[in-house]
């Protein structure tokens, strides 16, 4: 780019007109050749009796070399020779792959460093140019000029003239993340879910799809109350930088420090309802086609589903969402003890987190945030102690003493009386931490962070 502004301006538009054919023709005609092979791995199926494992590998061993032959094979080549040192010690290559493998990045390795240092552009001044740039993306106000006037009129929920100012705390926290309002978040979760159903439909000859999509929503709801509280840092580790602004609010501690951690607890919570609803999605996709997957050979599975549900007196496509009634109260109330101790930690010790809307990169951030995560992995265990305790009494009463089976349709109960325990351990931290935040004195903190 920096050569082209030493050009002539006719040439240079020629050069570019020149490389942005070469590029469209090559991806139309890689594309035409992909969309083709595409249409004939969609249009083939399985053997009745063919387990899905045995028909991915036959599959590949059909399919696999043609991607690398043919028109195909050359579209592809150069993808191939970098990532060909991925595979040079996988079982099965020959010698001449791993020579070729290790030898044709090196070879590309040192053409490109040629062409560099070969060059008449002077990358110096590019390179500070570029410095430049990214210093005014991180300016003040940088975020807001670079955001147009429509987006600006974004807002994620109205906010009424007057009321409590807690709710303006949580406005803006909230746009730091995302200007879209919480309507459109739903709607865009609803849309994943759509898409999700259609992958299963559209792509019926991936069998293990249903099961991956699944898994991935199950661990999502799991891990979000736990990672939710590190990916979105609209709380105080952003508004503790403002100390000096936000400490003279007129807004009781406990209050402010409510609003500050509902911030990540509200996109957290979002993020494992979204995880919550994949899972019963697939679950009742999966229950509606039984004939579709019986070649999957999860009669086993099934029949299991069904005692299960016997055992418990529910129907068996019922199961599976009093089991998510159950679990939600549980990692909401997780979610909310997660971002409470959360900015609890950043109250006690802001020397020791690292604050700003910015995640931090490196070794050190990724120890921090393990121990992080094994501390409110520990915190969490200790709640959720109190909540086995007492279910486990419910049941211990209603089976040994009163000689009644325990019943699916307690499972939502049994949630919410497990969520008692750890919302109790949730309000007492943001007692605590409003205590802290009223003894905090911002003129010390400024003058100790000036020294």
């Amino acid at each position: 780019l920096e050569r082209q502004k030493e050009l002539p301006r006719a040439r240079a538009w020629r050069n570019r007109l020149m490389l942005s054919a070469v590029v469209v023709v090559y991806w139309i005609v890689l594309g035409a050749a992909v969309t083709g092979l595409l249409a004939e791995l969609l249009s083939l199926r399985p053997a009745p009796d063919q387990q899905p494992l045995d028909f991915f590998r036959q599959t590949l061993a059909t399919y696999g070399p043609r991607i690398q032959s043919g028109l195909l094979g050359w579209l592809l080549l150069p993808f191939r020779w970098i990532t060909a040192p991925l595979f040079v010690f996988a079982p099965g290559s020959d010698t001449m792959l791993k020579v070729t493998g290790v030898a044709m990045p090196v070879i590309l390795l040192l053409a490109h460093n040629e062409w560099v240092v070969r060059s008449q552009t002077k990358f110096e001044e590019a390179a500070l140019a570029h410095a430049r740039r990214e210093a005014g993306k991180k300016g003040r106000g940088a975020r807001y000029w670079k955001t147009s006037l429509r987006g600006r009129r974004r807002v994620p929920f109205a906010l009424p003239p007057a009321g409590a100012p807690a709710l303006a705390v949580l406005w803006k926290n909230s746009m730091i993340v995302t200007r879209f309002s919480y309507r459109s978040l739903l709607l865009f979760g609803v849309v994943v879910i759509a898409v999700a159903l259609l992958i299963p439909v559209f792509l019926s000859s991936l069998l293990p799809a249903p099961f991956i999509i699944l898994s991935l929503g199950f661990m999502t709801m799991v891990l979000s109350p736990f990672t939710g509280s590190q990916n979105y840092r609209n709380d105080l580790r952003t508004d503790l930088l403002r100390v000096e602004t936000v400490r003279p609010w007129p807004i009781e501690g406990w209050k402010l420090f409510a609003a500050e951690a509902a911030g990540p607890t509200v996109f957290a919570s979002l993020t494992a309802l979204l995880g919550a609803s994949l899972v019963l999605a697939m679950d009742l996709f999966m229950t509606v086609n039984r004939v579709t997957f019986a070649n999957i050979n999860i009669e086993s599975v099934r029949s299991g589903s069904e005692n299960a549900a016997a055992a418990l007196g529910v129907p068996q496509p019922l199961l599976v969402p009093l089991i998510l009634l159950g679990a939600i109260p549980i990692v909401l109330a997780m979610t909310c003890l997660s971002t409470t101790l959360q900015n609890l930690l950043v109250l006690l010790f802001p020397d020791w987190v690292q604050l700003g809307n910015a995640k931090q990169q490196g070794a050190a951030a990724f120890g921090q945030n393990m121990i992080m995560f094994f501390g409110l992995g520990l915190a969490s265990v200790l709640c959720l102690l109190p909540a086995a305790l007492i279910i486990a009494v419910i049941v211990a009463l209603q089976t040994l003493l009163f000689d009644v089976p325990v019943a699916g349709w307690e499972f939502p109960v049994f949630g919410i009386i497990a969520a008692v325990p750890i919302l109790a351990a949730v309000a007492l931290i943001v007692r605590a931490g409003g205590r802290v935040w009223d003894n905090l004195d911002p003129s010390r903190e400024i003058l100790e962070s000036g020294a």
